[in-house]
C-alpha cells in the first residue's frame, strides 16, 4: 500500500518521539523509512537576511568577504551536523529491520516534507507536533498544521506525550 515512510526530524527529543510509530508503520507496509531533516542554508539565510531588511525599509547592510565567509563556514558545519544527527537516528534503528535512508533539505520545514512527499507516489508521513495552541502558535506558526493542509499523502500526527 505505501512506498515509504517519511519521518521529519528537526533534531528535538519532541520529533524523535515519531521515530518509533514511524519504524512499526515502516515494517507493517515493508517498506523504507526516510528521516528528513530540513534546514536553513547560507543562501537561504542572506535572502532572508536581505528580504527581512527590505521589507522593513531598512538601508542594506554590505557584509565584507570575511563576514561572507564566516556565514558560509557556519553553514557548512552546520550541514556536517545535520549529517551526523540523522546519521546517528538511523543507526539508532538500523537493527529494527527496517532499510533507513535519510535526507537533508536546505528548505523551510513544511516545504522540504511536502516536497518530499510528493516526489514519488505511496507516501506515508509520520510526524510530531509542538502541541501548541493559542498566542504561540499565532506567533510561531504550526509546522505540523501548514504540513496537514498542504499534503496529499496520509498524515500520522504524534501528539506530545502520546503513546502509540
Amino acid at each position: 500500500m505505501f512506498q515509504r515512510v517519511i519521518v521529519p526530524l528537526d533534531g528535538s527529543e519532541l520529533s524523535e518521539q515519531a521515530l518509533q510509530p514511524g519504524v512499526e508503520m515502516a515494517k507493517r507496509y515493508d517498506c523504507p523509512l526516510v528521516l528528513l531533516r530540513a534546514y536553513d542554508g547560507p543562501d537561504r539565510v542572506a535572502r532572508t537576511l536581505a528580504l527581512s531588511q527590505a521589507s522593513a525599509g531598512a538601508a542594506p547592510v554590505v557584509m565584507d568577504a570575511g563576514a561572507v565567509q564566516s556565514m558560509t563556514d557556519a553553514a557548512e558545519a552546520g550541514e556536517e551536523d545535520i549529517d551526523a544527527y540523522l546519521n546517528g537516528q538511523a543507526s539508532k534503528i538500523a537493527d529494527s529491520g527496517v532499510k533507513v535512508m535519510t535526507l537533508a533539505v536546505d528548505a523551510s520545514p513544511a516545504d522540504a516534507i511536502v516536497h518530499e512527499t510528493e516526489r514519488e507516489p505511496g507516501a506515508l508521513l509520520v510526524m510530531t507536533t509542538h502541541g501548541r495552541s493559542g498566542v504561540s502558535r499565532l506567533l510561531f506558526g504550526s509546522v505540523a498544521q501548514d504540513v496537514m493542509h498542504r499534503a496529499k499523502v496520509p498524515v500520522t500526527v504524534i501528539r506530545p506525550g502520546q503513546s502509540v
